[in-house]
């Protein structure tokens, strides 16, 4: 079980940003951080929290909506229709122009950080935070962070919700995982099923044909709910709109059973009635024929034996299927759903950055200074923040991670240079040396 105290949150972005390289691919890794999908390569990344809200929003999300105001300043263009046609995770940064203009927001968020730095140290001397009072900035950062500030704006942020998104999984997860079988919609025993494609769109419709002349969609199986019924599906050579095709027609001659025939099985179908059906032609074929060809390969008697138990199966779930139905039904016609949360809006990346430093100081998990490379280190709530932000407040040395080790390996180095340079010590050696060769 893993133990909470071990799952960090995230870095602030405010942080990150001011020890960020301004090369292209920094700045691309960056993005990609923000956004969530940046690969991990430490046991401290895989403990990290991700917030549920940058997973279930978008471009609406805080960090994502950072990512989406930073590439569209370094690329010069703030139109959305360009950002989404030209962005994509882990492409390069399209522009080598992303030093000139981040520079000067990375040096005024460093001067905004020091002044933070400052009062900390100010405070330590004076006691103010013991009384519960805030004082966080330099009077000159704090004007310019209250300018940053008043670019963001209060706003309902709004979306379609993915809960008839998710009533659609539930239900394909109750036929193809608890039934493994759907209601089909002929029961005819002499039905035929008609594929016919439009010369124009050259999209596929196949449907069920009664022999009463009532026609119907060819009912999704494996995907039910998630894929209309009667599309998707393809003929005249091998691949998924053939398979699916194929996998449709058995579990429809199969009265709704597709847990009957194996992935093998379906292969075996598609490749002798799907595939070779000229894709410039109609496609056609009956129930008899499936059940004909099923006789064959002997498995047609152990299809009908079991028959029974795959409708006791469907009934068990019928009430539940009906019960979502109903409630995508009410969906449908109060007009969709809409999701919507009260948010901080930023316009610009530079306000963002403030608006992050900003919900940082607020929540005291306030940036540390390494005492090596002088930026500074967020607070993650993990055990070795808490650890360093005891020994930031008693006066004492912190360190980002490749920091200490790099001050581990200068503190060696000056002590092996010290005793060096002692003669006794160099006698020692060489007597300790004479006598292992011995």
């Amino acid at each position: 079980m893993t133990n909470p105290k071990t799952i960090t949150k995230p870095e602030t972005v405010c942080t990150r940003f001011s020890r960020l390289n301004l090369n292209p691919a920094s700045v691309g890794d960056f993005i990609d951080w923000l956004c969530g999908m940046e690969p991990i390569t430490s046991p401290i990344q895989a403990r990290t929290r991700r917030d549920s809200i940058e997973t279930l929003w978008g471009w609406n999300a805080p960090r994502q909506r950072i990512a989406k105001l930073l590439w569209q300043l370094v690329h010069d263009n703030l139109n959305d229709k360009f950002f989404h046609q030209n962005f994509s995770y882990g492409n390069p940064i399209r522009t080598h122009n992303t030093e000139a203009v981040l520079a000067p927001i990375q040096e005024r968020m460093r001067w905004v950080l020091e002044g933070a730095f400052y009062r900390q140290s100010a405070d330590r001397q004076i006691g103010q935070g013991n009384w519960g009072e805030c004082w966080w900035l330099p009077e000159e950062q704090t004007n310019y962070v209250r300018k940053q500030l008043q670019d963001v704006a209060v706003n309902i942020v709004q979306q379609q919700s993915d809960y008839d998104e998710w009533l659609r999984f539930y239900l394909n997860a109750l036929v193809s995982k608890d039934a493994k079988s759907i209601e089909i919609p002929c029961r005819d025993k002499d039905r035929t099923y008609v594929g016919v494609r439009n010369p124009l769109t050259s999209a596929c419709v196949v449907n069920v044909l009664g022999h009463d002349g009532k026609e119907f969609h060819l009912r999704q199986c494996s995907r039910a709910y998630l894929e209309a019924n009667g599309t998707g599906f393809e003929w005249g050579y091998g691949g998924g709109g053939p398979y699916l095709l194929a996998e449709c027609l058995l579990t429809d001659a199969l009265d709704g059973d597709f847990g009957f025939c194996d992935q093998q099985m379906i292969v075996e179908f598609r490749a002798e009635f799907v595939e070779t059906n000229p894709r410039n032609e109609d496609f056609r074929i009956s129930r008899l024929q499936i059940l004909k060809w099923i006789q064959q390969r002997g498995v047609l008697d152990t299809w009908k034996e079991r028959r029974s138990r795959v409708t006791i199966a469907r009934r068990a779930v019928s009430s539940e299927v009906r019960g979502a139905l109903n409630r995508l039904q009410h969906i449908k016609r109060a007009g969709g759903l809409q999701a919507q949360r009260f948010d901080l809006v930023p316009s610009t990346f530079e306000a963002a950055l403030c608006l992050d430093l900003m919900q940082m100081l607020e929540s005291s998990d306030y940036a540390m200074q390494c005492s090596r490379c002088k930026l500074p280190i967020s607070h993650d709530g993990s055990l070795r923040s808490n650890h360093q932000r005891a020994r930031a407040q008693r006066g004492q040395p912190v360190y980002h991670e490749e920091c200490r080790l790099e001050q581990a390996r200068v503190r060696k180095k000056l002590y092996w240079r010290r005793k060096t340079s002692s003669k006794e010590f160099r006698e020692s050696e060489k007597q300790r040396a004479r006598l292992n060769r011995t």
